[in-house]
């Protein structure tokens, strides 16, 4: 080994992050998640329910999107308007959104009214009005917001990659805001047994960053919360997980676009999986890490294809998809896809080395304290110990894990993850003639 990458390596030193998380619990289930900060006068207040899209029906997609947006729109004490006239009048800041694992309504707000946010909370989560009127304009806004979508490339691309990947019955097949056929099903009394079904104590967690005192806290979620009572939450059963058996490829061909929106994809474990670690460095060297990934410095330094091209896996709390994805001229499709592919047959027959094993864990080592900066960044990575259950010291065994990595076991893990068969979705003005015949499976869609 180069004396200087050895002296480096073992001169990397592992900082040291302190993320004291509070946590507690009511009786009823209700769970607590606090980080005191009082850099400022004021709280970032969450509740997040363990109820995402991944819990909707089968035909009736967008169900959970439109119930935490609903909740919103208004009360049996308030109107819509004057639910948010109320947040903002007192200098905050009221918000509903829905993910693939959980639901969430947040509220920021000055640290002197947050016993008055979480009494408005606790209004929104047990009084909704669920009034027709509402539901019937809520579902048209997000249908006009799908039918504006459909007109973006990656949006075309991310929906047809989930519905291509995963099986049919598979809870993350599908956008969290559903499909404009699925929310056409959908019926106001969908919307009350969803509600009676998840929105319970014991499916709740609270997450508080900021300025609060923590035994007044507290004392108030006992007052407020302790009275409602818990009941049985459905599960979600999964008959079978994502695995690509073969190389498939769809060609999506939408006229008015002169690029090639390419992206390519194949099976990856669970967020709280223990190879997620290992993983997340190995997708860093390959293309999560920029220009100073291999993807960054072949594909749009060296070969000029692409500004932008990169790889991720999503971290969620059942296993998903490990993603490669670029923008090139549709000349350079077919270049472009075989670069691609040779680079993580490359990264899967010899690994990495060294000197990159020392760029990753540097990036990590000075990237992870400043990006639970804010306390935005807290929030989500205290929602992200919880949905996946990592554990109050994640952050800094984290760093220790990363810390401990060595290529052997990153190679090791490139041998196991990536995989011969995927997944290609390209949407383009391209024709057919004009990709290259691959023994395949091939598809072509005319948008």
């Amino acid at each position: 080994m180069n004396i200087l990458l050895l002296f480096l390596l073992l001169n990397l030193k592992e900082p040291q992050i302190k993320f004291p998380i509070i946590f507690d619990s009511l009786e009823n289930g209700l769970k607590i998640y606090g980080y005191r900060d009082n850099k400022l006068p004021m709280v970032r207040l969450r509740v997040i329910i363990r109820a995402g899209s991944s819990y909707d029906p089968i035909g009736k997609e967008g169900l959970a999107n439109l119930v935490v947006n609903m909740l919103l729109r208004g009360t049996k004490k308030r109107s819509y308007e004057e639910l948010y006239n109320f947040v903002e009048n007192l200098g905050g800041r009221l918000e509903g959104y829905c993910d693939y694992d959980f639901s969430q309504i947040e509220i920021v707000t000055l640290s002197r009214y947050l016993d008055t946010m979480i009494i408005l909370l606790k209004e929104i989560l047990t009084m909704p009005k669920f009034a027709e009127e509402d539901f019937i304009k809520l579902k048209r806004e997000i249908i006009g917001r799908i039918k504006i979508s459909e007109n973006f490339p990656t949006y075309i691309l991310e929906k047809e990659f989930q519905k291509n990947f995963y099986p049919k019955d598979y809870p993350y097949r599908h956008l969290p805001e559903g499909e404009i056929t699925s929310l056409e099903k959908i019926e106001i009394r969908d919307i009350k047994n969803f509600y009676e079904a998840y929105y319970h104590p014991n499916n709740y967690f609270f997450i508080l960053v900021g300025d609060f005192l923590l035994e007044r806290l507290k004392e108030k979620m006992k007052e407020l919360f302790s009275n409602l009572p818990r009941k049985e939450i459905p599960r979600l059963k999964i008959e079978s997980f994502p695995k690509i058996e073969k190389k498939k490829m769809i060609v999506i061909k939408k006229k008015e676009i002169n690029q090639s929106y390419i992206l390519l994809g194949f099976e990856a474990p669970s967020g709280n999986n223990l190879d997620v670690i290992p993983l997340r460095v190995m997708n860093f060297i390959f293309g999560g890490g920029a220009l100073n990934s291999r993807l960054g410095k072949l594909i749009r330094e060296k070969e000029g294809l692409a500004y932008d091209v990169g790889s991720y896996f999503t971290r969620r709390y059942f296993p998903s998809h490990f993603i490669c994805e670029m923008q090139t001229e549709i000349k350079n499709t077919d270049y472009a896809i075989d670069l691609i592919i040779e680079e993580l047959k490359k990264l899967k027959e010899k690994g990495i080395n060294k000197d990159e094993l020392i760029q990753a864990k540097r990036f990590y080592f000075g990237n992870i304290p400043i990006s639970i900066d804010s306390y935005s960044d807290k929030a989500n990575i205290i929602r992200e110990i919880a949905i996946l259950e990592l554990g109050l010291d994640y952050l800094s065994r984290l760093l220790t894990e990363i810390n401990k990595l060595t290529c052997e076991k990153i190679n090791e893990i490139a041998k196991r993850y990536i995989k011969d068969n995927f997944l290609l979705i390209i949407v383009s003005n391209i024709e057919k003639e004009n990709l290259k015949i691959r023994d395949w499976e091939t598809e072509f869609i005319e948008k």
